[in-house]
């Protein structure tokens, strides 16, 4: 245990950086590796990328999405080398017209871009897809989404002069998982969405908190599931806006294998959950009565586009009775990106 670990500090610098860091607010309050140039540059070296990649600009403040920038930021949040071709991924995908990037980093909702990692990569790199991949652990789902964290305030800008979030969120620390392929009846995320199986991919999701949708043990039907998904996505009084933005739905395996069983593969749920988000327009609440670019059919307010906007992947412990549903962002939809190998990212 921690508490019977003689620990003796020798050097006072370290807390020296991380408050000059805090300060400036180059961190996210939390303390980082130090970057000092040798280490940062010797950490470039070891991905085997070259630090004049350039991927653009982020906004609120556009600084330059290079190679070199993105590896600063990694280093700091406590990444390994082998991150970054993961890393320049969600940082192409975040900059796709759909993610639409700027509200995200300004608005006063507490959204997060979440990343979910598909592909043969998954356990190499260390992100887990299983039992509390939401939480701590020894993967590195928590120092992949920090990079990204701190990629979007140092190099996008989004300080307190800009990220003009209300409450804020846990995610805007770190909100990073992979999907569990292996444990899921149906294809991965990925497949489902135009690439490979064989390719890695990043999703990134603009999220603006997570619901646990729980069942007992002893509701094993998919009725079940389906009645308390319904309760679930039926929240207009959240950021659900015209009609837009992407849900995620994370299955735990026992779910899906309720689900599968009785014949409901991703497609019927999305299809499914479409049909129960929409909504009596007399049941909207007072603040939220539908404008503008809302759509209403039959006098019922449609929350999503269309069933494919809702996202269903699979993830988690086994137990048969827990699924989290991320609520979304209305000005913005997921993205996704192949994460590219090294020698593509050099060519």
């Amino acid at each position: 245990m921690l508490a019977q670990v003689d620990i003796t500090v020798h050097d006072d610098a370290q807390y020296e950086v991380d408050e000059y860091f805090r300060q400036h607010e180059w961190s996210d309050g939390l303390p980082v590796r130090t970057p000092r140039v040798d280490l940062v540059d010797r950490f470039i070296e070891r991905s085997g990328l070259d630090p004049a990649l350039d991927l653009g600009t982020l906004p609120p403040k556009h600084g330059r999405a290079t190679l070199a920038a993105i590896a600063v930021n990694a280093y700091m949040a406590g990444c390994q080398p082998a991150h970054l071709p993961l890393l320049v991924g969600a940082v192409e995908a975040m900059l796709q017209p759909d993610f639409n990037l700027h509200p995200v980093q300004a608005t006063t909702n507490p959204v997060a871009p979440l990343l979910l990692v598909n592909g043969p990569r998954r356990d190499a790199l260390g992100i887990s897809s299983g039992r509390n991949l939401l939480g701590p652990g020894p993967h590195f789902n928590g120092a992949v989404g920090r990079a990204v964290r701190l990629i979007l305030r140092n190099i996008g800008g989004a300080t307190s002069d800009e990220d003009m979030a209300t409450h804020g969120s846990p995610g805007k620390y770190t909100l990073c998982f992979a999907e569990a392929e292996e444990d899921s009846p149906w294809e991965p995320l990925h497949v489902a969405h135009g690439f490979d199986r064989s390719d890695d991919v990043v999703t990134t999701v603009p999220a603006e908190g997570v619901l646990n949708v729980h069942t007992t043990w002893g509701n094993t039907r998919a009725e079940h599931l389906l009645d308390v998904y319904t309760r679930a996505v039926r929240t207009p009084g959240s950021g659900l806006w015209w009609s837009s933005g992407t849900p995620l739905f994370l299955l735990c395996p026992g779910h899906a294998e309720i689900l599968d069983r009785e014949g409901i593969g991703r497609a019927e749920l999305q299809r499914f959950l479409f049909d129960a988000a929409r909504i009596p327009l007399r049941t909207m609440p007072l603040g939220n009565i539908p404008i503008g670019n809302w759509t209403v059919v039959d006098d019922h307010v449609q929350l999503f586009g269309k069933p494919e906007d809702i996202l269903v992947a699979v993830g988690g412990g086994p137990e048969g009775h827990h699924t989290v549903y991320f609520l979304p962002f209305c000005f913005s939809s997921a993205t996704w990106a192949r994460v590219k190998d090294v020698e593509e990212l050099r060519s």
